[in-house]
């Protein structure tokens, strides 16, 4: 199970009461880029660097690198 939250400024701090599931299976939860204290790259240091961050493409493909890194098994791929 992976835990995600809503968007920039949020953090997953909402999910610890889902942490008693991890008895029974794998839970990750899991910070967008740029919220909650995540690490930025030190090159972008202004709004307008920051929108390449900000995209669909770039939340997909965090996320599908999180399932490869947590070798999740039978996980749905996005398409």
């Amino acid at each position: 199970l992976i835990c995600l939250h809503g968007g920039p400024g949020g953090d997953y701090g909402c999910f610890y009461k889902m942490l008693p599931l991890a008895e029974e299976r794998p839970i990750l939860l899991f910070n967008q880029l740029g919220s909650s204290g995540s690490i930025i790259d030190d090159d972008i240091d202004n709004a307008e660097k920051l929108k390449q961050f900000y995209t669909i493409d770039c939340f997909m493909e965090e996320l599908n690198d999180v399932v490869k890194f947590s070798e999740f098994k039978n996980a749905a791929q996005p398409s």
